[in-house]
């Protein structure tokens, strides 16, 4: 994907999306995943799979194409656990692997329109629930009237 070298009201510097509240409540997900490393042995929390579906989800917001081996990278586990877990997940269809034209050694990988569309769903609902939780007690309460 190229960056155009513009900004509008939709998009920021080179052309990638401004954040929304979606893309910033990743943002936090991954940095507290990250935290909770320095609290607790990082061995008690193996999920492969969803670290490669926030890499991929992040990626696709920020309008980056991933390599499988910056996605294996990005997993944290073995190379070969990696590609497994990515194997299980194409199976599943939640990636879709494209080669690179230019470059037949490289293969990139995204997220299928449905596992996106599912992580869109996903952490928009996560974005709500998070607002509900800053409100004040008396705003959740109803009217019966």
């Amino acid at each position: 994907m190229r960056y155009a070298r513009k900004t509008s009201a939709s998009t920021g510097v080179y052309g990638r999306p401004l954040q929304t509240p979606a893309h910033s409540l990743l943002i936090q997900v991954r940095d507290a995943r990250a935290l909770r490393k320095q609290f607790f042995d990082p061995g008690m929390f193996g999920e492969p799979g969803w670290d490669m579906l926030l890499d991929l989800y992040e990626a696709e917001l920020n309008q980056v194409r991933m390599m499988v081996s910056s996605v294996c990278v990005g997993s944290g586990v073995p190379a070969t656990t990696a590609l497994r877990w990515l194997k299980v997940m194409e199976r599943r269809g939640l990636i879709a692997r494209q080669s690179d034209p230019r470059d037949a050694r490289r293969v990139f990988i995204s997220l299928t329109p449905q596992a996106r569309g599912a992580m869109d769903a996903l952490f928009d609902a996560l974005v709500a629930q998070f607002a509900n939780l800053t409100r004040r007690p008396e705003e959740h309460v109803r009217s019966p009237f």
